[in-house]
């Protein structure tokens, strides 16, 4: 049986259309449907929810069960999340304002800092968030780079807002027996 150029251009028509409906179905706007980024160094993690523009879960342990309850083992002893949301704030020549409207959120550079970008007014915020490797505990670094993008000085006063539950209780502690003692 002979096949003649007319199969082979039908056969090549149909690939190539099929190819361009696959680029086109690339195209199209891929909606997110999961907001939230990880961070952890193996003693703890932290939670970062792209919406709120907030870490909001600082997990005592990396395991969802501390101990077992019993002999039986089955469930656990939870772990407790020992924050209700952790960000930034500013004060700027007297204005004060959240810094939870961030753009840009993801991971930097294939690692597992994460990372996002604000403006208030003529100030630029880059904020960075990440549980650093090489230390043996459950802890967190909050970095904010500020950019005055203006021609005129800002009096800017940075501040940290970790509303943190360390009280007693499991799995989302109470403020009971929590205290600040100031030295």
């Amino acid at each position: 049986m002979s096949f003649g150029a007319a199969p082979r251009f039908v056969a090549l028509t149909v690939g190539f259309v099929w190819m361009l409906l696959d680029l086109a179905a690339m195209a199209q706007q891929v909606d997110r449907s999961w907001h939230h980024l990880t961070t952890g160094n193996g003693h703890g993690f932290q939670v970062f929810d792209r919406n709120a523009g907030r870490l909001i879960d600082f997990l005592e342990h990396p395991y969802r069960y501390v101990a077992p309850p019993d002999e039986r083992r089955d469930g656990g002893i939870g772990r407790r999340d020992l924050a209700h949301d952790i960000y930034f704030g500013v004060d700027i020549d007297g204005q004060r304002a959240w810094l939870s409207s961030l753009q840009n959120v993801g991971y930097e550079e294939q690692t597992h800092i994460i990372g996002g970008r604000t403006d208030v007014g003529a100030a630029r915020f880059d904020i960075r968030y990440w549980s650093p490797f090489g230390l043996d505990a459950n802890a967190m670094i909050m970095v904010a780079q500020v950019t005055n993008r203006g021609g005129s000085p800002l009096d800017v006063t940075l501040f940290a807002k970790p509303n943190l539950k360390l009280g007693l209780g499991r799995v989302d502690p109470s403020g009971e027996g929590e205290e600040i003692s100031w030295t």
